[in-house]
């Protein structure tokens, strides 16, 4: 459909986790059912230890960056780690030693969290939905321009996500949200920089391009890279990080948004383009 208004096009690129979906509780609980196969740590579910590992892993969730590592750090405080040295330790040095140390391969803890995954929504899916939370305004705002996006040819709507593609798509159609699936990137996409290259080779050096995202590194990739100087780069403050990479993104140039913020810069770009709200 052809728009009125605007005549550049403009793409927006949204990270899930952390942005649209508050799945730190479901990661956890699916981290803390692989744990028990890959480790063969003891952790009965429902237990007063569960819940504990639970509350120390919503901690540590700020550098989870792909869900198998939910694995790895819930391995780590079931054996007795302090959360703040798994939360600051984890990327640096604890991963690879824990991978190392055990002989395992990431594929397999991979395969291992997303088989706890399917095997829970085979078994109850309700439940398996029911332990995800949502950012509403957030939600709202993706909801908005993908629906404005049916209406305008103008108007590009991505998902970058370390999730797999299917369980993203599922989340998403829980929410009444119809995102086609080629512009949903997933788990083995490769880098989110590389996936940004792409849509910027796609759609062209005139689009307007934003990329939000909870994870500060993944902004710093992609500020790094030349064909990405154009893209507004936006660190969703409701997402898992704090104060410090808050401050971090605003010196380094970057946008730090409140929901509230991103929905209000969403309605004006469709407004922008002639659509109606």
């Amino acid at each position: 459909p052809v728009c009125q208004g605007l005549e550049m096009a403009t793409v927006w690129a949204f990270d899930f986790d952390g942005v649209i979906a508050d799945s730190a509780t479901e990661t956890g609980m699916a981290g803390i059912l692989a744990c028990s196969q890959v480790f063969g740590d003891e952790i009965p579910v429902g237990g007063q230890h569960y819940y504990e590992l639970l509350d120390k892993f919503l901690i540590v969730r700020p550098c989870l960056e792909t869900g198998f590592e939910a694995i790895l750090m819930i391995h780590l405080l079931h054996k007795g780690m302090d959360p703040q040295t798994v939360l600051t330790q984890f990327q640096p040095v604890l991963k690879k030693e824990c991978i190392e140390g055990h002989s395992l391969a990431v594929d397999a803890l991979k395969a291992a969290i997303q088989g706890v995954r399917d095997q829970w929504i085979e078994r109850d899916p309700q439940d398996w939905f029911k332990a995800h939370g949502y950012y509403p305004e957030s939600v709202r705002a993706l909801a908005a321009l993908v629906k404005a996006s049916h209406a305008c040819s103008d108007i590009h709507v991505y998902i970058i996500t370390t999730k797999s593609k299917h369980l993203t798509l599922r989340l998403l159609a829980q929410n009444s949200i119809a995102l086609d699936e080629d512009c949903v990137f997933g788990l083995g996409s490769g880098k989110k920089a590389d996936t940004l290259e792409k849509l910027v080779a796609k759609h062209g050096p005139d689009a307007k391009y934003t990329f939000i995202e909870d994870r500060l590194e993944a902004l710093e990739s992609a500020k790094e890279r030349p064909a990405l100087q154009a893209v507004r780069l936006v660190l969703a403050s409701w997402g898992y990080n704090g104060d410090a990479e808050q401050a971090r993104a605003r010196a380094h140039g970057m946008i730090v948004h409140t929901q509230e913020e991103l929905a209000s810069d969403v309605d004006a770009d469709i407004r922008a383009h002639g659509v109606a709200l």
